[in-house]
């Protein structure tokens, strides 16, 4: 791509044939070791050759259709279940 990034703000992840997977991952500044559990994540989903998760640990999301007092909320997104 013709833009980038590097290191504590998050990467840019690709697959084999170059095509733009994540545009910037989680912040480890921001998420710490959660951050690497993002990448991880996408290159496992990569690797698999699935399509990537909606939301992945170290994500920031919205959460809907809960209970109406935190319907509307951000949340972090901790751990997600895999097949």
């Amino acid at each position: 791509p013709e833009y980038g990034q590097l290191g504590c703000s998050g990467f840019i992840v690709m697959d084999a044939t170059h095509n733009v997977v994540s545009t910037c991952t989680s912040a480890f500044l921001q998420v710490r070791s959660l951050a690497f559990a993002h990448v991880e994540t996408l290159l496992d989903a990569i690797l698999a050759k699935r399509p990537p998760p909606q939301s992945c640990p170290g994500e920031f999301v919205r959460v809907l259709a809960c209970e109406k007092d935190i319907n509307g909320a951000t949340a972090l997104c901790l751990k997600i279940e895999t097949d």
